[in-house]
């Protein structure tokens, strides 16, 4: 696609690029019109934010990093559902290698254990995406589960129930 100079590419993957869902919280105040993407409000902090992430994962996977979209932003804080493009499927990192980047950066203001990174698998139905939430766990003696995994999960049913709105406005 043409772009003007400046203009943001926030496509989705598309051909075989590959992709990651990122979900992180920022510290900020949730405002309803942040659930508009028509709205000032969202397009200004959506440029914020996929400015920043790009420029953090440009520097941490230069030659393999495309860019990144961003899909919504909800309350609690504000959760930041994003996706991550990179060159082909082959070449995207771990899970744990993207919120590792993320977590050491200090340009989005991010609540700690908020962030979770998981894989995406597209299937041959449109406009549907299967997210297989992929963390690293450490043994432990506590019978909680992980935050990381209790992150990745609310992630990917997130990912999921907003899917299966989509399609029912279809």
């Amino acid at each position: 696609m043409n772009r003007q100079d400046g203009e943001l590419n926030t496509d989705s993957a598309s051909g075989d690029e590959g992709s990651l869902n990122l979900g992180f919280s920022l510290n900020r105040t949730f405002t309803s019109d942040l659930s508009d993407p028509t709205t000032a409000v969202f397009k200004a902090l959506l440029i914020e934010v996929v400015t920043k992430l790009n420029a953090i994962f440009r520097a941490q996977f230069p030659s393999t990093f495309r860019r990144s979209r961003v899909l919504s932003f909800a309350s609690g804080s504000i959760v930041v559902s994003s996706e991550l493009v990179f060159q082909n499927k082959a070449s995207v990192p771990d899970a744990i290698n993207v919120e590792s980047a993320l977590s050491s950066s200090t340009t989005l203001n991010i609540i700690q254990g908020t962030i979770s990174a998981s894989s995406t698998t597209t299937t041959s139905a449109p406009n549907t995406t299967t997210t297989a939430a992929t963390t690293a766990t450490n043994t432990t003696a506590s019978s909680a589960p992980p935050a990381k995994l209790v992150s990745a999960l609310t992630l990917a049913l997130t990912m999921l129930l907003l899917s299966l709105q989509n399609l029912t406005f279809l």
